[in-house]
């Protein structure tokens, strides 16, 4: 007997209105409860997408079954800072559908199988990789391996696993000033559909997502540790002091940006700032950094987000899951719109993103693994509500979003 067969009929009966205020306790009880997080998914989806096929009677159940729980559930889930997976998160979903308009839910976990599909255009697109480009202070370009994940730079540039990139000494003067002309830099660049690591000289790793440059010197020297990045990239930077004038001090690593510099001594944090964007995004996961702008320090505190739009510091509290998953291989939406998830899409499946007329703002939540082929990913979404049509003109993929 399917153990989980009650909960499945006690929530058909919810739908259908036909439960007792009892029940009704018993339903939100298993909303909070979190080790039973892949049974309630199966029963949501199982309700929600296979059974008839989001048909209009459907339809009016699930908006019946909104309606009644809508503003209890709503202030349950806004206790929960963090939404976590399970019913919070798809009944979050759902009040959010009727009050809000356009809400689509994205109900389907990153980790359950689906069939690779075809794009309608008759080719497939296959997701991003190990892809980068490594250019020296010579002007020399290398293409790093696809199948190694990062590189190490020290007095040779090696990859992670020892092996060689390019065999080169490199002597520099450790008192050398930070603004000498002579210190060399390399320019880590991902294209569209790529992601790589690397190990600074300093011993500081950074994971560059797609679409992203990081320049960086070869040897660390001065009173400040100074890159520049244009993308997004996660940083854990490991502190380092020096000696000056008899005394040890603690050198800060400086990342600069459009707009901004990020300072900090030891922690771990995410920066997103490319150049198509409005915005600039700095969120900080551990430790303590400063967002300096036309001199101006704000300091942020772990789970705390600087945004910078428009020359305009915005600070705020956020679960910093969804802003790093992407380094560890996962698509995360939390109430993310449309055109930032196709933004997302068209950068690690070196997409072109066009929108019809008349096309509704929606949000997703949720997760789907990077590994995916593109079709996967897009049959995901479909049944949150984007449709789409996906054409091929040459080498560059488009799609082509509908309302």
């Amino acid at each position: 007997m399917d153990p989980h067969g009650d909960r499945y009929a006690l929530f058909e009966k919810y739908l259908s209105g036909a439960c007792t205020p009892k029940e009704i306790e018993t339903l939100f009880h298993h909303f909070g409860v979190a080790q039973d997080e892949a049974a309630l998914r199966r029963l949501i989806r199982s309700a929600l997408l296979e059974r008839g096929q989001a048909d209009a009677e459907l339809h009016a159940r699930v908006e019946a079954f909104t309606e009644r729980v809508g503003e209890r559930l709503w202030v349950e889930t806004a206790k929960e800072r963090r939404f976590p997976w399970g019913w919070r998160l798809v009944a979050a979903s759902l009040t959010a559908a009727i009050t809000i308009g356009a809400m689509a839910y994205l109900l389907v976990k990153s980790d359950e199988p689906a069939a690779q599909l075809v794009s309608e255009y008759g080719g497939e697109v296959l997701p991003g990789g190990n892809r980068a480009t490594l250019t020296l202070a010579d002007g020399r370009i290398i293409e790093l391996n696809t199948e190694r994940e990062g590189i190490v730079v020290g007095d040779e540039i090696t990859y992670v696993d020892g092996s060689d990139v390019l065999r080169q000494t490199i002597k520099a003067e450790k008192q050398r000033p930070e603004n000498d002309s002579n210190i060399q830099y390399a320019v880590l660049t991902t294209p569209k559909g790529g992601t790589y690591q690397v190990v600074l000289p300093d011993g500081s790793k950074v994971w560059l997502n797609a679409a992203t440059s990081l320049s960086y010197p070869l040897s660390f020297t001065g009173t400040r540790r100074i890159v520049e990045l244009e993308g997004e990239a996660y940083f854990e930077v490991r502190e380092q002091r020096s000696a000056t004038d008899g005394r040890y001090i603690n050198v800060p690593f400086v990342v600069k940006t459009r707009g901004q510099e990020v300072e900090v001594l030891g922690t771990q944090f995410n920066i997103s700032a490319y150049a198509d964007d409005n915005e600039t995004k700095t969120t900080l996961v551990e430790g303590k950094v400063n967002v300096v702008i036309a001199g101006a320090a704000t300091a942020l505190q772990p789970s705390e987000q600087a945004t910078l739009r428009s020359g305009d510091l915005e600070i705020k509290e956020v679960d910093t899951t969804p802003f790093v998953d992407w380094k560890n291989g996962l698509f995360s939406f939390n109430e993310t719109g449309l055109r930032d998830a196709m933004s997302q899409l068209s950068r690690w499946y070196d997409l072109e993103v066009t929108y019809g007329e008349a096309v509704s703002e929606t949000y997703f939540f949720g997760k789907i693994k990077r590994d995916k082929s593109l079709s996967n990913v897009l049959n995901i979404l479909r049944k949150s509500g984007l449709n789409f049509r996906i054409e091929n003109s040459g080498e560059q993929d488009r799609l082509i979003v509908l309302p």
